[in-house]
């Protein structure tokens, strides 16, 4: 969504560093162009990146990563087929989803204010169509938006059916295990410090190499008055909700300005249990 995948961590072993080059990595992307994970690995392949590989990662601001993402996908005039899926099927199953798996089964009870239901249900009615208009797109406005994300469960997955949730929208700790015991990163940067984070890496390697700059009148960046606007635009009884959302990436790489009032005892469900899971001072990422 930045021009940049942010959130995904490439692999490069110590010795062979000096070969890498940019975006055609032959340890990070497969034959048929998509990202290598490490389920594409057999075991012994997989078990020699955790045991041999100087692990590497880039993290960005989590509100400007999923605004930037909404403005990709939902928002954008692309007329690529990629994009309908999008504003048709993907935006119906949101709809779907939030009717089924929020409004009607109501599994936060009252955790959650009248008002937040009330809002939610005059979205759904302003902008979802019958299901039977199949060829028409759906406006998925910000406030759906941010309502899918917060209050249906992160096995998400399961609610839409058939359709995947895009990776951009789940949590960047989440989708790389930052947290994780077993496969731990030698190199935690920043997209707001790419330009530092990458000199650093070439001198450590001693690699050449010409990393493209991303500015903010190029297609798929987004500038800093772009997400305050977006921000501000957001209904204010989702605003507390969506900083709750955002904390736990926020809390690790240390992202400031994240901080909610909201009681938590009104927090979602999913999110509870998400505390009780695991402790958040025992993985903070810092020196990024």
């Amino acid at each position: 969504s930045s021009g940049i995948n942010a959130e995904y961590g490439g692999a490069v072993t110590r010795e062979e560093a000096g070969e890498m080059i940019y975006p055609h990595s032959r340890n990070l992307w497969l034959p048929n162009g998509t990202l290598a994970m490490m389920n594409s690995y057999n075991k012994d392949t997989a078990d020699m990146i955790v045991r041999d590989y100087y692990r590497i990662t880039f993290v960005r601001d989590p509100l400007s990563r999923i605004l930037s993402a909404y403005r990709d996908k939902f928002t954008g005039t692309q007329a690529m087929y990629e994009f309908r899926v999008y504003r048709q099927a993907y935006a119906r199953a949101i709809c779907e989803a939030l009717q089924v798996h929020f409004l009607d089964s109501r599994p936060d009870g009252d955790r959650v204010p009248d008002e937040v239901y009330a809002y939610i249900e005059g979205e759904l009615k302003k902008h979802c169509h019958p299901t039977e208009e199949l060829e028409k797109d759906i406006f998925i406005s910000l406030g759906l938006f941010w309502a899918f994300l917060i209050f249906v469960p992160d096995d998400a997955d399961e609610a839409l059916g058939s359709i995947k949730i895009n990776a951009h929208f789940k949590s960047m700790t989440g989708l790389c295990q930052h947290c994780s015991s077993i496969f731990k990163y030698d190199f935690i940067g920043s997209v707001e410090t790419l330009s530092d984070d990458m000199d650093f890496l070439k001198k450590k390697f001693n690699i050449t190499l010409d990393f493209p700059s991303i500015n903010s009148t190029q297609e798929g960046a987004i500038s800093t008055e772009e997400v305050r606007k977006m921000w501000d635009n957001l209904p204010a009884v989702l605003r507390e909700y969506a900083l709750v959302h955002l904390e736990d990436d926020a809390h690790v790489f240390g992202y400031r300005g994240y901080e909610t009032s909201l009681d938590k005892e009104l927090y979602p469900w999913h999110n509870e249990k998400q505390c009780i899971s695991k402790s958040k001072d025992s993985c903070t990422c810092t020196g990024m």
